[in-house]
């Protein structure tokens, strides 16, 4: 079979992550991962992958492992692949267009002023949900996160600088225990809403609410989507305004500022997983331009020593003959 060096540098980044994923739940080095611990790993995980899905991972493996690995990964007694539309991710939204994104706004906001529930210091699920899509449509944060952040010094009264606690440091998944999002050329009335959000996250997390308030967001933004468009197979959620985020970055920044900003330790996780850079747009509302956000130079450093110390395994993948690990 004769494969195009695209086809071959892509098996070799799912290969990559394949391997990181694996060593990470089974507590070992990259290094330890044989053909059979990755057969018997992506064949415990296969339910829930999609047919398309496993496909793509079975080949890609089977190019850096080479026959030893693809023999098992053949067989017609393995468990059965999820299917699309049942899967969870299958079914949210990794955009969030200024169209639909204003649509949901002026929902909300109908019935918030409907129940005349709009108090600043206790924020009600619609209220919350609103903050959470707007302000990460910027910012690009993680729900969870919010809560951590802490408002810096900014190098001009108009800008706000947020120190995040990067959710994913735990488990090796960020470039560092936090990261330093600089945002600037915000209107007066987008600063005052990120601003509320710091607080009333920061409120929420002192009392131990703030996990059972985004569940109540979420589930109040579900009911919305599903109200504007009953016949969409995919809804939004509160992690699509961080996808578009990432789609808006990937138009003006490279690999290395885009996971600074969203904490990734990887250049490649945004590029794998996040919003594709077609969905990319340059307004977040219609009439209200994308504020790009600037990571730290020292966050990109981070990132790219963490991808420097991967270095030696891709490396691995380029040698002549190479058929993975031993």
């Amino acid at each position: 079979m004769t494969r195009t060096r695209q086809t071959e540098d892509r098996y070799k980044r799912v290969a990559n992550r394949l391997m990181a994923a694996s060593s990470r739940e089974l507590g070992c080095e990259t290094s330890e991962i044989t053909a059979t611990t990755m057969a018997d790993w992506m064949i415990r995980h296969k339910a829930g992958w999609s047919s398309s899905t496993w496909r793509q991972y079975r080949a890609a493996v089977s190019f850096a492992f080479g026959s030893q690995i693809s023999a098992p990964l053949q067989l017609g007694d393995l468990p059965a692949s999820a299917h699309r539309g049942l899967r969870t991710s299958g079914q949210k939204e990794k955009r969030l267009p200024p169209a639909d994104l204003k649509k949901l706004l002026d929902h909300l906001r109908e019935r918030i002023n409907a129940r005349n529930n709009h108090h600043e210091d206790d924020l009600s699920p619609k209220s919350l949900a609103a903050l959470l899509l707007l302000c990460g449509t910027i910012a690009g944060l993680r729900p969870g996160e919010w809560p951590s952040v802490i408002l810096c010094p900014p190098p001009t009264q108009s800008d706000l600088l947020l120190q995040v606690a990067n959710a994913k440091n735990t488990n090796g998944r960020s470039h560092g225990e936090f990261r330093q999002i600089e945002i600037s050329g915000l209107s007066m009335s987008l600063r005052k809403l990120i601003l509320l959000l710091v607080s009333a996250a920061g409120k929420a997390k002192a009392d131990g609410s703030w996990d059972r308030r985004v569940a109540s967001a979420g589930k109040a933004l579900y009911r919305t989507t599903r109200e504007l468009w009953p016949h969409r197979k995919k809804h939004y959620t509160l992690y699509s305004p961080r996808h578009q985020a990432a789609a808006n970055w990937k138009m003006i920044l490279d690999k290395e500022q885009i996971a600074a900003l969203m904490g990734h330790a990887s250049r490649e996780t945004a590029t794998t997983h996040y919003g594709r850079r077609s969905a990319g747009r340059s307004q977040v509302l219609p009439g209200l331009a994308t504020v790009i956000g600037i990571p730290s130079e020292a966050n990109v450093l981070a990132v790219r020593a963490r991808s420097a110390a991967m270095m030696p395994m891709e490396a691995a993948f380029d040698e002549p003959g190479f058929n993975g690990p031993s």
